[in-house]
């Protein structure tokens, strides 16, 4: 009876230790399928993270597109303003010129225009040749209103 005792006892063992490995076994498979879910959960997590920042980036790099339009359109911009302010700088000195110009004329006409006989100056002389001149009828004086005035 000892033997069987013995052999009884060793086959509980068994079972216990097929027991404990089942247990061990079960608890291994669930937690493998548990990594299994929360790895797929992380690569499900990380494939949306790189969608949505591949979405930032093309978004990025339509705005940087937009900008850099912008600036060159700015810039021609400028450059154009620059040349057509250039030439209103031109015209505005050519007008300044032509103004000195016709203010140095007026000078000049007014100088000349007081050395010649106004209009009271003419008629003393008239009257003067009129006093100095006998009166003929027949003989034609000259007509001294002919000669423009200023």
């Amino acid at each position: 009876m000892g033997e069987s005792v013995y052999h009884k006892f060793k086959i509980r063992v068994k079972l216990i230790r097929s027991k404990r490995n089942r247990f061990l076994l079960d608890e291994v498979l669930t937690m493998a399928e548990n990594y299994q879910i929360i790895m797929q959960e992380l690569v499900r997590r990380s494939n949306e993270e790189t969608r949505r920042l591949k979405t930032v980036e093309q978004r990025l790099d339509s705005l940087e597109d937009k900008v850099n339009i912008m600036a060159e359109g700015g810039m021609e911009r400028a450059k154009k303003t620059n040349t057509k302010i250039t030439e209103i700088e031109v015209k505005v000195d050519n007008l300044i010129n032509q103004v000195a110009n016709l203010e140095s004329n007026v000078d000049k006409i007014t100088r000349q225009l007081a050395k010649f006989a106004q209009k009271r100056d003419l008629k003393e002389i008239e009257n003067m040749i009129n006093l100095l001149t006998p009166i003929v009828p027949e003989q034609k004086q000259p007509d001294i209103r002919a000669v423009r005035v200023s």
